[in-house]
């Protein structure tokens, strides 16, 4: 029989998305962070955020703070032997969870809290409404934490050219893999258009989204005033929006620890498995643009753990801030 401490789940989650009623009213970042990790007792029926024993902050760009994993577990009243404010990339709050499951799995006595949060949208309505924001005072930049991720890997020419932000990247991507299937750039744009409006009226019926307005394929893939460009050949509606006031939790332990708690077992997420892989963070040495090495390896491990038959997953959630991922 397996040993229930060595067993990895997911015993809460939790999110918060901020609408107020006046910038001035506006949540800062790490109070959005820490109304997302109260929602994890909610969500789980237990005192959690007393028994976190490491927690982890992904990577933010709305505020900049001294310390910002830190002011957090102070707003909580937590004190956690592991305080880590990790890097940013669509990737990590995925990466930290794999990383908590692996620890457990190992037999460490885990109680892990991921969590992330932004309110970008609240900083740029103030802006337009010249208001003030009485949030935690902005740290000085040489002041402000350096998350992981802050400066990456880039060769001189990609300096020198200015082509640095994700933005710019991932149409080599776009490129390449339009050449690889044979695909014209009206093709490639109607299909990317389609597949982010799948996307688009799944968040219509979901609360925690942020935009619920469900665009049809053909709006997203117009270039208007409204749906300006960003960087060929994506428009506004195209990629991921980052303006935002929103924040999400989770939290990871042993099923030992959760039974502890008192967390109904029919409340946990079992991690069955998982896999991790980097590409270099430097794209241009990175071996080629129509496919991702790193992705393809970690989907072809995913595919082995439930026997080797993609048909076997009744759920699969892609995530990229660009359609052609």
């Amino acid at each position: 029989m397996a040993d229930s401490r060595t067993i990895p789940v997911i015993a809460a989650v939790g999110e918060r998305i901020d609408r107020p009623d006046s910038v001035e009213n506006a949540l800062e970042p790490v109070a959005l962070m820490a109304e997302a990790l109260r929602s994890c007792e909610v969500d789980g029926g237990a005192a959690l955020l007393k028994r976190i024993t490491t927690i982890s902050l992904v990577g933010l760009v709305s505020w900049r703070y001294r310390d910002p994993v830190s002011l957090l577990c102070d707003k909580l009243g937590i004190t956690p032997g592991e305080q880590v404010n990790a890097s940013m990339g669509g990737e990590t709050p995925l990466r930290l969870i794999h990383e908590a499951a692996v620890r457990i799995a190992r037999g460490e006595a885990l109680v892990a809290a991921v969590v992330g949060g932004e309110a970008t949208h609240a900083r740029a309505q103030t802006r337009k409404a010249k208001a003030e924001l009485t949030w935690t005072p902005m740290a000085d930049r040489k002041e402000a934490v350096r998350f992981p991720s802050t400066n990456i890997a880039k060769s001189p020419v990609a300096d020198a050219l200015g082509m640095t932000d994700p933005s710019q990247i991932y149409p080599f991507y776009e490129v390449a893999t339009q050449s690889s299937w044979g695909q014209t750039p009206a093709v490639a744009n109607a299909n990317s258009a389609a597949l982010w409006a799948r996307y688009a009226a799944v968040a219509a019926d979901n609360p925690a989204a942020w935009i619920r307005t469900a665009p049809d394929a053909e709006s997203i893939g117009t270039v208007t005033t409204e749906n300006r460009m960003i960087a060929w050949p994506y428009p506004k509606l195209m990629v991921a929006n980052p303006s935002v006031n929103q924040s999400a939790a989770v939290i990871v332990t042993s099923l030992a620890i959760a039974r502890e708690l008192g967390i109904a077992d029919d409340r946990l997420i079992h991690i069955w498995g998982g896999a991790a892989a980097a590409e270099p963070e430097d794209y241009l040495k990175r071996d080629r643009y129509d496919h991702s090495t790193a992705q393809n390896a970690v989907l072809d491990r995913a595919v082995e753990i439930v026997g080797g038959d993609a048909h076997r997953f009744d759920h699969l959630e892609l995530y990229s801030c660009f359609p052609v991922v």
